[in-house]
């Protein structure tokens, strides 16, 4: 990579670029441990994917779904795919297994309501970004 001089800069200019530069590299640093601890996660508990447990409001069906919310992408490209005879497993904020994982039924898979999968879940709704969804996709056959 060149590095390049810059003259003429005032001090007020030479400040906000190294303020800039330095909000790159913290952005930086924690999208690289925000993807390490994805990866140790789904390596050691061999999931097919990994995201946050959350709610999203369906405006097509005008209510309330439960989603796997990927932090490390962005948009809808953030919610992780799922369908019936997958498996979730719920685990902490670190990644530690808290219940026996369940296999998704019509019910539970195809947009299911986020209330109802809390209730499965046993866990609060309004406590949701608390834990992960390890998602294990069916055999196919």
């Amino acid at each position: 990579m060149d590095k390049y001089k810059i003259d003429d800069l005032s001090d007020e200019e030479n400040n906000h670029l190294l303020k800039c530069l330095e909000d790159y590299r913290a952005k930086k640093t924690k999208e690289q441990e925000l993807e390490k601890s994805y990866q140790d996660i789904m390596s050691t508990q061999g999931f097919d994917a990994l995201g946050r447990f959350t709610d999203h409001f369906e405006t097509g069906l005008e209510r309330v779904v439960w989603t796997i919310f990927d932090e490390r992408k962005e948009g809808y490209a953030a919610h992780v795919q799922y369908e019936q005879g997958d498996k979730i497993t719920l685990l902490d904020g670190q990644g530690v297994k808290i219940r026996e994982p369940i296999t998704l039924d019509s019910r539970s898979a195809e947009w299911a309501e986020y209330f109802e999968m809390c209730a499965t879940l046993r866990i609060d709704p309004f406590g949701n970004s608390n834990y992960f969804v390890g998602l294990t996709k069916k055999k196919k056959n």
